[in-house]
């Protein structure tokens, strides 16, 4: 039988893991938020393609995390994030910041090393690392939109899956 693991490399380990968790989750979501026809395997990289939405307003609410996770205020071109991603994987002369998936988690690890509750096994160096200095993380407005849509992303997941629960009792 297939089975889903999450694995913490070494070097990222302890401060990696809602990073990590948002890699799973976002492979997981994407058959969910784009049909099981969909070639792409992360939900926010087919997002970013415009593969059209399976109607339903969790989804909806998933693309507005998308859109402030990668699009300007307009929603008409890249933002600041995303366009520093760029720059990263010029320098080194690879692909890896800029991929959808690690914009992704990387947004998502910041929003949770934002909340006042702290844990450093579960995210560290979004605020003073040299990714951070160099723009790798949303931070100030940027991050609390995020941060907001984010919250109201999950609210409505908890409270519809809730009810899919209480219904089947």
């Amino acid at each position: 039988s297939a089975t889903h693991q999450l694995s913490l490399a070494k070097n990222a380990g302890g401060g990696a893991l809602a990073h990590e968790w948002f890699h799973a989750f976002d492979h997981y979501i994407c058959k969910h938020m784009f049909g099981t026809q969909v070639k792409y395997s992360f939900a926010s990289e087919a997002w970013l393609n415009h593969v059209a939405l399976v109607p339903h307003p969790i989804n909806e609410k998933l693309s507005n995390v998308f859109q402030l996770m990668f699009l300007n205020g307009k929603g008409q071109a890249h933002n600041q994030l995303v366009l520093a991603s760029i720059q990263a994987d010029k320098a080194m002369k690879t692909y890896y910041f800029a991929r959808p998936q690690e914009i992704a988690a990387r947004a998502f690890e910041a929003c949770v090393q934002h909340h006042p509750t702290k844990n450093a096994f579960l995210v560290q160096g979004t605020k003073q690392s040299q990714e951070a200095k160099v723009g790798l993380y949303p931070s100030g407005g940027h991050l609390m939109a995020i941060s907001d849509a984010l919250h109201a992303y999950f609210s409505l997941l908890g409270v519809t899956v809730d009810k899919q629960l209480t219904h089947k009792k």
